[in-house]
């Protein structure tokens, strides 16, 4: 009697299953997880076929849908096809099944999705992707990826026509004191450091390896144990200098100055020579004396 109701179940199930992915011949787009760089996908218009008794395939329902290898487990889960599939032979058994036909079905070997897209599995392109953050699909048709449309720039990850800060805006659980990690997570050279203008506890987080004006440290350090760093930019001499793993590496200098030979700032011209002639009688005057 119980199996005879359960029959009955599965049998108005399949029927209910069938009927709504018929209704869904074209089915709307899928979008996956944003974070998927790499996926498969195939366009399923198929029967869902499960193994019966003493082996033999029957089929449960019609699938008319365009899936991923990412979306297998969530789908199998609430398809009405699948659930019904599930109930015969286990949730694992049919995500197993979806995986082979997925494979055996799907145009391309994988699918690879740009930066700042999202990816779409439509039955006219199983490997689709939209583009977000301002991003724009390139080339327009067929894009393989997302672009930042001239004039418009990217700032912070976004393709915006806005002028873009020199510093990001940070939330308010990272201001703490320097040494407290929250800027130090940020990698090795990174440090709270104070604002110019700013309030007296106001600060920023600064990569102190690049930063051409807090280099190898603050140059307005938060904390009296915060390292004190050099301003590139305000060296003597200087005509084109950046900041090198927290040391001023200078490329060239003003005319009538001459780059020191370890590349750490500019000397007036002839000064190199003074020192090398006048340092001995120098050091010599200082032990008579």
């Amino acid at each position: 009697m119980r199996f005879s109701k359960t029959l009955a179940l599965l049998s108005s199930l399949a029927v209910g299953a069938r009927a709504s992915t018929l209704d869904a011949r074209a089915p709307a787009p899928r979008a996956l997880d944003t974070r998927i760089t790499a996926d498969v996908c195939a366009f399923l218009d198929l029967d869902l076929q499960v193994p019966g008794l003493l082996g033999i395939l029957s089929a449960v329902g019609h699938l008319d849908v365009c899936l991923c290898l990412s979306a297998v487990v969530d789908f199998a889960k609430s398809n009405p096809v699948t659930i019904l599939a599930s109930a015969l032979v286990g949730v694992d058994a049919v995500v197993d099944i979806l995986d082979g036909l997925i494979t055996q079905h799907a145009a391309d070997a994988k699918c690879t999705y740009p930066e700042h897209s999202t990816p779409v599995c439509v039955g006219s392109n199983p490997c689709g992707f939209s583009c977000g953050d301002g991003f724009t699909p390139s080339p327009p048709k067929n894009p393989t990826t997302c672009v930042c449309s001239a004039p418009n720039t990217v700032c912070n990850g976004v393709c915006s026509s806005k002028s873009c800060p020199t510093q990001a805006p940070y939330s308010k659980r990272e201001k703490r004191w320097a040494g407290s990690g929250a800027c130090n997570s940020r990698g090795g050279g990174w440090m709270a450091c104070g604002v110019y203008g700013g309030a007296a506890r106001a600060w920023e987080c600064l990569d102190t390896d690049k930063d051409l004006e807090s280099c190898g440290g603050c140059d307005i350090p938060l904390t009296p144990y915060t390292p004190r760093g050099t301003d590139c930019t305000a060296l003597p001499g200087v005509s084109d200098v950046s900041c090198r793993s927290g040391a001023c590496a200078v490329e060239r200098c003003a005319q009538g100055w001459t780059r020191a030979a370890d590349g750490s700032h500019c000397m007036r011209d002839g000064e190199e020579n003074y020192n090398r002639v006048h340092a001995p009688a120098l050091q010599v005057d200082f032990w008579k004396n």
